[in-house]
């Protein structure tokens, strides 16, 4: 299995599925107070707002190792995406950054997609973001 590292947004690239992070409590993924982190904000936009439509009405999963399973989001070309809850932003750390990712590869592992695109914020200590896809 090959793995490429690249910054590009989510929303436009090629998978099957793409892995998102979102923050509880509006917690500052984004650096907006969205609880979205800048690959799931992306995502967002693309979409119309719809990750935003479903935090605000409480059907966005974001306690630590928390999921949510969507398919078919309009701008976005992977037919699945999984919102991986990353908790509060300010307790995010290598620890939990590998939790979740492990927690990821298992569900996305459990689906048909053969192309997966992990698309988390990385935990750095200095509040910058340090997105990155791996395909």
């Amino acid at each position: 299995m090959q793995f490429a590292l690249t910054s590009d947004d989510a929303a436009p690239r090629d998978s099957e599925c793409v892995i998102l992070g979102v923050f509880e409590d509006g917690s500052p993924g984004d650096g907006q107070g969205s609880g979205l982190d800048s690959p799931a904000a992306a995502v967002d936009k693309a979409s119309g707002g719809r990750l935003s439509s479903l935090a605000e009405a409480g059907d966005l999963a974001t306690g630590l190792g928390d999921y949510l399973w969507l398919h078919g989001l309009d701008g976005v070309s992977a037919g699945r995406v999984l919102a991986m809850g990353c908790g509060k932003a300010d307790k995010f750390n290598d620890e939990r950054f590998r939790k979740i990712t492990l927690s990821a590869r298992r569900l996305a592992a459990a689906t048909p997609a053969r192309a997966v695109l992990r698309d988390l914020t990385q935990p750095d200590g200095d509040g910058k973001d340090r997105s990155c896809c791996l395909t």
